[in-house]
């Protein structure tokens, strides 16, 4: 019992620690969406970089000094400039582009680098009763600040985060990564372990969605019938069609779930009582929190439903050409893609389009992600992953390694799972791109879902064979993972302790076969 109570604890840390480090990604982005990086070769968003604080009352000079404001990092120290909206009015007065109308309306300041000082460098100590030096190779600067205690304040927060950083360094074998503001950090470990499979009935499972904290799991077969399973005990604990016939998506949203299909959306409490039903089809679901919406993917159109109210808020109208197929959370904005293969990004505040990718892939896109690190990777039917850039959109990588259609992705702490047709499960290091491992021989069919839970054991995966999905056991190393929190001196983990994770697969069959499901477990 005390086995069990502690290896539910550790996954519980893990799933917050997730969250913790989903969170502060999600941050830098949004602070480096308030740079114009135009110019520059340095990136905000880098692996293994993690926010700690900012404030905008410095001034680099006593009295009437331009004021700077000054971001915190684990590793650097950006010090920023604040260029007023009366720039962009003078580039329009010189003929700027829609573009820059846009930056003008939404941005009526705009931030620009002014240094970039690496915790590794910096010498820091008091210039006055209300300010201090930072000295590095190559500047000094003086900061003012309104009072000694924020003085004070601030040189502690410096101070803690030198010396975290230095403590780091000392631990992990360091290097610089080219065009990198990072040190370069020692490959992440992995194992996976088949563990165990799960009784699936005879239809094939398409949708997997976790819930309640991950501690249950819904799946979702061919017809649109749902399963509900205790991720700990992995029993069955309800089921119940949901008459829309195939789910084209399904979502956790508030402890409510959100399951779409051609024929309406439906949503549901926990116990899989219909709370309300929107009648139109929909091909794609996505949650966005800052704005506390659902956006559903239709047919030449996307709706906006605020929350809690469910009530639809916003139509954002294309073409008929356009049928939305899959959505994806990337910062503050949502990506989608089309059926004719362009992917489409949305500013999930203001609604404007920022950009269009066409033909981003060959074939149909399934899968949008955004990996731990920031980078977006898509998956296609054209057997390709495609990795971008969120702030350029350029492509990064291509990885061609499926043999067959890529149904999914999934990201996990720091690894992307790829999974589909040809029955395998690639794991993949999401800042190297370095294949980890590759999972086969355990499915029958495609595989169609892979999805986190906490449970003992657990990961979980979907696989178009109605046989059973099998377990996974993946251990990461806390010594492997000094990123965005994780292990080393910014949780306070030992090196040498690994820690456990838990996740889930699908599957769907042709044959029937007994004592299988849609399943995996992943520690």
């Amino acid at each position: 019992m005390e086995l069990a109570i502690t290896k539910v604890g550790d996954i519980v840390s893990i799933i917050d620690e997730t969250k913790a480090e989903t969170m502060n990604r999600k941050k830098i982005m949004e602070i480096e969406e308030k740079f114009d990086m135009s110019g520059s070769d340095i990136s905000i968003v880098q692996p293994g970089r993690k926010y700690e604080v900012f404030d905008g009352a410095f001034r680099e000079k006593k009295a009437k000094g331009k004021k700077r404001h000054l971001y915190l990092f684990n590793d650097v120290i950006v010090i920023a400039r604040i260029t007023p909206k009366k720039y962009f009015s003078n580039l329009l007065g010189r003929g700027g582009d829609a573009k820059m109308q846009e930056q003008s309306e939404s941005n009526p300041k705009k931030f620009y680098i002014k240094y970039v000082l690496d915790l590794r460098d910096i010498r820091m100590q008091e210039h006055g009763p209300d300010s201090f030096e930072l000295d590095n190779p190559d500047h000094h600067i003086v900061l003012w600040l309104q009072s000694v205690d924020e003085k004070n304040t601030w040189m502690a927060h410096i101070a803690e985060a030198m010396d975290a950083h230095q403590s780091l360094l000392r631990t992990f074998a360091a290097g610089e990564a080219p065009g990198s503001l990072s040190p370069k950090l020692p490959e992440k470990e992995l194992t996976v372990n088949f563990d165990i499979k799960l009784p699936a009935g005879t239809k094939p499972v398409h949708r997997l969605c976790t819930v309640s904290n991950h501690s249950a799991v819904w799946s979702a077969d061919d017809l649109g019938a749902v399963k509900v399973w205790d991720a700990q005990s992995r029993s069955i604990v309800n089921e119940f069609p949901t008459n829309q016939g195939p789910l084209f998506s399904i979502i956790s949203v508030d402890e409510k779930v959100w399951t779409a299909s051609v024929r309406a959306i439906k949503i549901w409490n926990q116990n899989g009582e219909m709370l309300k039903e929107l009648q139109h089809e929909c091909f794609s679901l996505v949650h966005m929190p800052d704005t506390s919406t659902v956006w559903s993917g239709g047919i030449g159109c996307i709706k906006i439903y605020s929350l809690p109210t469910m009530e639809l808020t916003r139509e954002l109208v294309t073409t008929e050409r356009d049928v939305f197929t899959v959505m994806g959370i990337v910062g503050n904005r949502v990506w989608c893609a089309n059926s004719e293969q362009t992917l489409f990004v949305w500013n999930s505040q203001t609604y404007l389009l920022v950009r269009e990718i066409p033909q981003a892939h060959r074939r149909k896109i399934n899968s949008i992600v955004q990996a731990y690190n920031g980078f977006v990777w898509t998956a296609s039917d054209d057997q390709t992953i495609k990795v971008w850039n969120p702030k350029t959109f350029e492509l990064v990588k291509k990885i061609e390694k499926h043999t067959n259609n890529v149904c999914g992705l999934t990201d996990f702490h720091g690894f992307t799972w790829s999974y589909g047709f040809d029955k395998t499960i690639l794991v993949w290091d999401s800042d190297s791109y370095k294949l980890c491992r590759e999972i086969h021989g355990h499915h029958t069919e495609a595989v169609a879902a892979v999805a986190a839970v906490a449970a003992a054991n657990a990961d979980s995966s979907d696989s178009n064979d109605r046989s059973a999905a099998p377990k996974w056991r993946a251990n990461r190393g806390g010594a492997s993972a000094p990123r965005g929190g994780r292990g080393g001196s910014n949780t306070g983990a030992s090196p040498s302790q690994p820690k456990k994770a838990a996740a889930a697969v699908a599957p769907a069959a042709k044959e029937e076969k007994k004592d299988e499901n849609p399943f995996s477990a992943l520690q």
